[in-house]
């Protein structure tokens, strides 16, 4: 079996900590930030044409049509 990728053994990670709060940190290298924005564009897509047929369902109802 073999890690093939970023993710594999050996791959570089960067911590970076905040200053003034150690406890924040962000692990740079680690995340593959492609999956990150496709998720989140996904969301929001659906986000978006859910309240756009809701709201149509509303304007559409008090009209009666």
């Amino acid at each position: 079996m073999s890690v093939e990728g970023r993710f594999g053994v050996g791959a570089a990670v960067t911590v970076r900590y905040d200053v003034a709060d150690p406890r924040r940190f962000e692990i740079q290298g680690w995340d593959a930030t492609t999956a990150d924005r496709v998720f989140a564009v996904v969301g929001s897509l659906l986000t978006g044409t859910t309240l756009l047929a809701l709201l149509i369902r509303l304007l559409i109802r008090p009209l009666g049509l």
